[in-house]
């Protein structure tokens, strides 16, 4: 007679109320804090003026500027991929008016302005190499002074690339995953060729017509065509893997090294078409100068007295040379830049301790430190702006 008697006597109850819940949902205030900008790469100018930010889940994708007011989102596909969280490897590539946006394991096409103009972003194809059962491990490529930045990678049980994306132009788009070469076409999405059996050491360039491959640990060169994969020729390459500095298209630009106990008395530049084998020029450089990446066609180098040069890649002319400040030690080299201007990071080590000390979001990721000079160029005329800031922060 009980109360819990009789309540097991009626049988169970629904423990959920007889009314609907009242839902209510607000925006997170801080919304704007957890997205991270992305780098495209393009040499299209329209991207120069682009902005493009990735969600930290990776659930949209946001744009900014293009002569455009405010800011614009595109929702992306939800994935429960484990890779999404990892910024470091969220890249971007601008081809035309598309956008080919990496984040974690998936690879998205989209185009952020419709056939008007208008901020009507729209979602073409996604392409996912997932699912993985469980991340593997974080390969660091450490970066290069003046070349590039340290790259993130990350790989599955096997050792082998989870998504690396090694060519993207405006008919083709080449990314290794599962041991295999894969290439697509970016408007669509759709599926070209692979290349199965891929070794894990291997480089791959290329300009659209031809794609190429270099085997690391059998010292080879494949060359294969773009639309349709096709082995064209084979050969072996003796180059030390080591000494390459710039690989743009078919163009590789290396400096040989010497040995560690002879004197560094010269730098000698080297850049050969990797698709012929043919040694396109030669150019002797002063000792410990630094080789500066500054876009598909140019590059910088840094000499210790203090002057900067612009060369041609194709041809290593020089282009215009200027004398800047230098830091006693360089310790970063760096070049960024819009559709008019570039800019010159010229940075030696930090000294003062409390600023190595400041707790920074996204491991300095919005305030690099930075303890030298900013250097402005005209993108064009590559002549020095009356901008050069000592930046200490």
């Amino acid at each position: 007679d009980s109360l819990i008697g009789r309540t097991l006597a009626d049988g169970p109850r629904d423990p959920w109320p007889a009314r609907l819940p009242k839902v209510t949902s607000q925006e997170e205030t801080h919304d704007d804090v957890y997205c991270y900008q992305i780098a495209v790469e393009s040499r299209d100018p329209f991207w120069q003026r682009m902005s493009v930010f990735v969600e930290r889940f990776g659930k949209k994708v946001r744009f900014t500027g293009a002569g455009q007011r405010g800011l614009w989102e595109l929702p992306l596909l939800t994935a429960n991929s484990p890779f999404r969280h990892d910024w470091r490897t969220h890249r971007g590539w601008g081809l035309g008016p598309l956008l080919v946006l990496q984040v974690g394991d998936s690879l998205h096409g989209i185009q952020p302005l419709d056939e008007r103009g208008e901020t009507n972003a729209k979602l073409l194809w996604t392409i996912s190499t997932g699912p993985y059962d469980e991340p593997g491990p974080v390969q660091i490529l450490p970066g290069q002074l003046g070349v590039r930045l340290d790259v993130y990678r990350h790989l599955d049980r096997y050792e082998q690339p989870v998504l690396n994306v090694v060519h993207a132009s405006a008919g083709l788009l080449c990314y290794r995953t599962r041991n295999r070469l894969n290439a697509i076409d970016p408007l669509t999405g759709e599926w070209l060729w692979s290349r199965h059996r891929l070794p894990p050491q291997v480089s791959v360039s290329g300009d659209g017509e031809r794609i190429v491959l270099r085997l690391l640990a059998t010292h080879e060169i494949e060359v294969r065509r773009g639309f349709d994969g096709q082995l064209l020729a084979r050969r072996n390459d003796e180059s030390d893997p080591n000494g390459v500095l710039i690989e743009q298209g078919r163009l590789r630009l290396s400096s040989p090294l010497g040995k560690p106990d002879e004197p560094v008395s010269a730098m000698k530049l080297h850049c050969q078409d990797v698709v012929t084998g043919e040694t396109l020029w030669q150019r002797g450089l002063p000792a410990h100068s630094v080789v500066l990446r500054v876009d598909e066609s140019r590059f910088g180098v840094v000499e210790p007295a203090g002057t900067l040069r612009f060369l041609s890649l194709i041809d290593g002319l020089e282009l215009s040379n200027q004398e800047v400040s230098l830091p006693k030690s360089l310790s970063t080299a760096h070049v960024l830049g819009d559709d008019q201007r570039l800019f010159v990071i010229l940075s030696g080590p930090v000294t003062e301790a409390s600023w190595l000390a400041t707790q920074q979001d996204r491991g300095g990721f919005r305030r690099p430190l930075l303890n030298g000079w900013v250097h402005a160029f005209d993108r064009r005329s590559l002549k020095p702006l009356n901008i050069q800031t000592e930046c200490c922060t």
